[in-house]
């Protein structure tokens, strides 16, 4: 868990569940840590600086995690886990565009005179208890709620930790569907994370490293059919790895299967691991007869997911949401968030860009605040 600076703060609402549960927040939304002041700025209804933080199961496992480095002796600093309270307004949130190398147009919120306009969807409903950052990652949320809505029965997920992948993941447990999730091996040595995965979708459903996915040969019947389901949707959550794969294999099919066998031969570990675990979860569902998309992004050879509506957006926020009465815990949709916050160091935005463009990113998804 990295440190924060005062205009950077890695943020989470995730937290070590039950087993009927999906992930969120513990059930105080501020983690145990105490304010002296209010913040000086008006921000979006329900945000504050510790809308977001750490839950109490996590800060006990930090807790265990510092102590025991102070016991081997590898304790450089104390971790620092309290958010750190904006001295400008906030009035909005963006994510990184990585193809135009700036901050996304799209997929960017931003919140004025009591309403808040999203970079696709335009103006959104009220949603007090939605923290801004969320609002965000709206795109991807409403990408994976439309695949809930457009599907039925059992779902296979590779890239289950990207934010699309969890959306789906969450978002269909919470409807009482059964889920494989499979973490991509960009993500699988993040520690913790399959067992955080395993909490958000308990028993039947199930979730497995990119690695199992790849190299098991019965990884349908010992990770999908066991519970008694049939998978019938299928989703592929693009990564680097997979889309780089996928390329060289569908620029060697004119040449016949062994040209695509030696393409594939050809390419980096990391690449043919994505590549093999992304068709077995693929085929989880095309040996019932069920469809495959694709969510993020487009991968050579595999088929596009329809894009999300309005309404899906709409059950997207109203997944993140935390009912009246109620606590973190009741939120049915959560992220993994990275906050960096360009309203008091507009140097900011350049270092968001420049570390959403480097490889190998880790599960939480970089938001931008102004």
């Amino acid at each position: 868990m990295a440190s924060t600076t005062s205009a950077t703060l890695l943020l989470s609402r995730s937290a070590l569940r039950g087993p009927a549960k999906v992930l969120a927040s513990g059930s105080s939304r501020h983690m145990g840590h105490s304010w002296t002041k209010e913040p000086v700025a008006k921000y979006y209804p329900g945000y504050k600086p510790d809308s977001i933080g750490w839950s109490p199961e996590l800060l006990k496992v930090m807790g265990e995690a510092e102590q025991e480095r102070i016991r081997l002796g590898t304790n450089n600093k104390p971790l620092r886990t309290g958010p750190l309270t904006p001295k400008n307004p906030i009035t909005s949130a963006h994510l990184v565009d990585l193809s135009s190398g700036a901050l996304s147009e799209a997929d960017c919120v931003s919140y004025a005179d009591g309403i808040a306009n999203h970079g696709t969807y335009g103006s959104l409903p009220p949603a007090p208890s939605v923290p801004l950052e969320y609002l965000a990652l709206l795109g991807p949320a409403a990408a994976g709620a439309s695949v809930v809505r457009r599907s039925s029965g059992s779902i296979a997920v590779y890239g289950a930790t990207r934010p699309e992948g969890l959306a789906v993941v969450q978002l269909a447990v919470a409807a009482g569907r059964n889920v494989a999730s499979v973490i991509d091996g960009e993500h699988v040595g993040q520690e913790g994370l399959l067992d955080l995965m395993r909490c958000s979708a308990p028993w039947p459903s199930t979730t497995a490293p990119e690695q199992y996915a790849y190299v098991k040969k019965l990884f349908y019947d010992q990770c999908i059919k066991y519970p008694g389901v049939q998978v019938e949707t299928a989703v592929i959550v693009r990564t680097d790895n997979l889309a780089e794969a996928a390329a060289a294999v569908e620029a060697a099919r004119p040449g016949g299967m062994r040209a695509m066998a030696e393409a594939i031969y050809t390419l980096k570990e990391a690449c043919r691991s994505a590549y093999g675990a992304a068709r077995a979860v693929a085929e989880t569902a095309t040996r019932n007869g069920g469809k495959v998309v694709v969510l993020g992004g487009s991968v050579p050879g595999f088929p596009d997911a329809e894009a999300p509506e309005m309404e899906d957006a709409i059950t997207a926020l109203h997944a993140m949401e935390v009912p009246e009465g109620g606590d973190g815990d009741d939120a049915k949709l959560n992220f993994w968030v990275s906050r960096f916050n360009a309203a008091d160091q507009e140097g900011y935005v350049d270092y968001a860009v420049h570390k959403a463009s480097e490889p190998h990113q880790g599960p939480r998804y970089i938001v931008v605040t102004k």
